[in-house]
């Protein structure tokens, strides 16, 4: 559809005023940041927080609570570890908790599920056919678990 009005993308706005093109590059390496960012912590903590500035060469994560924030400093070296892999030049990471106005935390992850019996039966037989190993138990326990679900 055809509209009277000329839509412009952010990006092509910032090339061509010459005072916006120092951000730039700075924009493009938090939004690259941000990514990166994104796909290291777990979809919980991405929603719950963000990539927000650089501190000369320190990455600051702004966390949108306290639950959140304790949980990216208990990701930090793993999670400054992704971030050097991504830009060379950061030697740090910082969180800082920002009570966001809007922000809702929901963990609305769609409707309840539950393993049939005959799932809750195939999870059993294949623990048993494993060696004694850590896989086997966690099978064993999500077989017993689906099975105290089932008869609730």
């Amino acid at each position: 559809m055809a509209s009277n009005t000329t839509t412009t993308k952010l990006s092509t706005f910032i090339e061509e005023v010459p005072a916006l093109r120092l951000l730039d590059a700075p924009l493009k390496r938090i939004w690259t940041l941000h990514r990166v960012y994104s796909g290291a912590v777990p979809a919980a903590l991405s929603k719950a927080s963000r990539v927000g500035y650089l501190d000369d060469n320190t990455v600051v994560i702004i966390a949108f609570n306290g639950t959140t924030a304790a949980g990216l400093r208990q990701r930090a070296p793993t999670l400054l570890a992704d971030l050097k892999a991504c830009d060379s030049q950061i030697t740090g990471i910082r969180i800082e908790v920002q009570v966001e106005k809007f922000y809702t935390y929901s963990e609305k992850n769609g409707p309840s599920r539950h393993l049939s019996p005959d799932g809750v039966g195939s999870l059993t037989r294949l623990a048993e056919s494993l060696p004694e190993s850590p896989l086997r138990t966690a099978i064993q326990q999500l077989a017993c678990h689906a099975a105290k679900l089932e008869k609730s």
